[in-house]
Parts: C-alpha cells; structure tokens; sequence
C-alpha cells in the first residue's frame, strides 16, 4: 500500500472516532495555524507593502487640503477609495494577491491532513479564507490612519476636510495626488455606514475570491486561479466601459463591479440583493471544493 493510501486510510478511521465538536475545534485549528502561517508569507507582507502604497497615493491630495486648512481628516475614506475607479482595481488586486497561494499547501500540509482529516482541513482552510478577509479589513483601515498622521482627526461626522473636497472638488486639485471624495456617498450615508457596508462587501467579495482561486488552483495545481481571478477583473472593466458606449447592462453580471458604494446610492444595485448573491456563491464554491476533494479531483497529496 502507498503512502498516500495509507495516510488516508487513518485519516478516515479518525474521521468516525471524531464528533461534530471535536471536528469543529480540528478546524479551527487549522484555521489558526494557518493564519499565524500567513503572517510570515511573502505575498501577505506585499499586500500590506501595497496598501500603504496605495493609500499614500490616494491621501497625499487630501491630506495636502487638512494642512492648508488646518483641519484634521476623519478616517473614513475607505468607502472612497473603493469609489474612485483605478483604486478600486487595485483594491480588488489586493484582495486576489491575498489568497493567490490558495489551497494554501505547505511542507507539513500532509501530515496536518492525516491528524486532522481531508474534510476538516478543508473546513479549516475555508475558515481561515474568511477570518483572513476580516483581518485584512481591520489592516485596511488601520492604516489608512497610519498614512494621515499627522492630519488624522477623529469625528462621528464626515469632518470639514472630506466635506470640502467632496461638495468642492477643486479645492484638493491643485495639491499632488490622486485622491477624490464622492458627494453622493457623503449626502447619502453617515460615515459609520458607508463603512460598515464597503468593508461587509470586501469581506463577502474577498472570500468569494479566495474560495474560487481555491478551486481552481487545486483542479490546476497550478496558480491559474489567481490569474484568472485578475483577468475576471480587467473584465469587469472592459464591461463598463461597453455598458458606457452601448447602454447595455453587462457589467451588472459582475461581482467585481459590486464594491463601488456609489452604484447603490445611485439605485444600479441593491445591497441585500448583491450579498446574498455573494453569499450564495461562497456557498456553491465551498460545496465544490469539498465534492472535488472527496471525489479526488483535488488531490492534497501525492
């Protein structure tokens, strides 16, 4: 008998000793050695490098209006940023370079799989797709403070620098950067809100990616899931651009396309509608990695 059959073999007789809580805490576990795993990966290390890039980029302007004005800025551009059309691109990189690696296999993934089980692993891994998203979230935000300093200023409100440059656009033109604040996110929301909601959508988007790249990297054992992901993106953008030209209504089909809060402000889409669709989706994926994994078309081991 083969290593590998071997190694399933006990697997499954764990499996039968082992009862739903037991095999629930099993995932957790792995979820959480995986995560303390990431904090050690290259590609998350270039996502964080990313994001202060990013948000450097995006503030320099604004933060260029809080010093001539003498005003402090309320950290709560996240909903703008993902409003902004190319930052909203690069945000949606962000979010496929974090699970690019995904079904995340590493020198000690075997012996993981045979103590833990195929199912529970897998369950474990999902797990951490999602709490990896929510952390991300909390980078995301954190360090949009981090970048204001020393202009960061805290208020319940949207706070008279993002107000200025939303109803006013000029006043942060003449500043270097690439920054811009929607007027109709700031008329139509308060910022408690608008937050809530842009990072809810990252989080359901993010883990829909994460378990899509985790199909098909698995299927490929290849990171053609990644790449594809990225090539679903520059779609979504070549779709509005036809819906632009042509008044068609393609770009709506995509997902991609969901995290701009503006559209719902705007009546394109509905909220509950688009993540109970991403739900859906998460749920469909999950339910295919797991039949791939059980079928063996996704092979954890050779």
């Amino acid at each position: 008998m083969s290593k590998e059959r071997s190694l399933w073999a006990a697997e499954n007789n764990n499996q039968k000793e082992r009862g739903m809580a037991q095999i629930f805490r099993s995932a957790l576990c792995v979820a959480g050695n995986s995560l303390h795993r990431q904090t050690r990966s290259v590609s998350f290390y270039g996502v964080i490098f990313f994001t202060f890039l990013f948000w450097e980029l995006f503030t320099w302007n604004i933060k260029g209006l809080a010093q001539a004005g003498g005003y402090g800025i309320t950290p709560y551009l996240l909903p703008h940023f993902f409003a902004s059309g190319v930052f909203e691109k690069y945000g949606l990189f962000l979010l496929i370079l974090l699970t690019c690696d995904a079904p995340f296999m590493g020198e000690n993934s075997l012996y993981a799989i045979c103590r833990s089980g195929k199912m529970t692993w897998v369950t474990g891994k999902i797990l951490y797709i999602f709490a990896l998203n929510i952390i991300f979230q909390l980078i995301l935000f954190l360090s949009q403070l981090i970048v204001l300093l020393p202009y960061a200023g805290i208020s319940r409100e949207w706070g008279s620098v993002l107000y200025t440059a939303a109803k006013n656009p000029e006043s942060i033109s003449g500043y270097s950067g690439y920054g811009s604040v929607s007027d109709s996110l700031i008329s139509a929301m308060t910022p408690a809100e608008a937050v809530a909601k842009q990072m809810l959508l990252c989080i359901f988007l993010g883990s829909v990616i994460g378990v899509i790249t985790f199909f098909i990297n698995g299927l490929t054992k290849k990171a053609a899931g990644s790449v594809i992901m990225a090539g679903a993106v520059l779609a979504s953008d070549f779709l509005g651009h036809t819906d632009r030209l042509f008044g068609t209504s393609y770009a709506k089909l995509s997902p991609f396309g969901w995290l701009n809060l503006e559209s719902y402000v705007n009546g394109n889409y509905k909220y509950g509608t688009n993540l109970v669709w991403l739900a859906v989706i998460f749920a469909v994926c999950v339910i295919l990695i797991c039949a791939a994994v059980k079928g063996n078309r996704i092979k954890l081991a050779e």
